[in-house]
């Protein structure tokens, strides 16, 4: 699989988790955490530092940008992750407060990246 269609399916699962999250299917949003999970494996594979994951920090969707950076919280982009989650975690909603449990977990060290589960 070629890194596009790695993205463009990862951009396609990321966008439906947080639809899926908003609207409490809780069967969909776990269904496609798991396909999130098997497109981060695969990019991982072809993009180990993620640079491809950069770009979308800046995605019009809070899901994508949410996703994208806390992957990138595990690589030396880390500043610049952190950055992003700190901004959705003041607005408010469901991803503010989950960008900042992302954010606490990530600082106590409990997170472990997508492409390690």
């Amino acid at each position: 699989m070629n890194k596009n269609k790695i993205l463009q399916d990862y951009i396609v699962n990321t966008t439906l988790h947080g639809k899926y999250t908003i609207s409490g299917d809780h069967k969909k949003a776990n269904t496609t955490y798991r396909k999130i999970v098997k497109v981060v494996k695969s990019l991982y594979k072809i993009d180990p530092e993620f640079n491809s994951l950069e770009s979308l920090l800046g995605y019009g969707d809070d899901s994508v940008k949410i996703f994208a950076a806390t992957e990138l919280l595990f690589t030396k982009k880390n500043n610049i992750a952190a950055e992003v989650l700190e901004k959705i975690a003041k607005e408010s909603g469901i991803f503010a407060f989950t960008a900042s449990m992302v954010l606490s977990e990530w600082k106590k060290g409990n997170l472990k990246p997508l492409h390690e589960l």
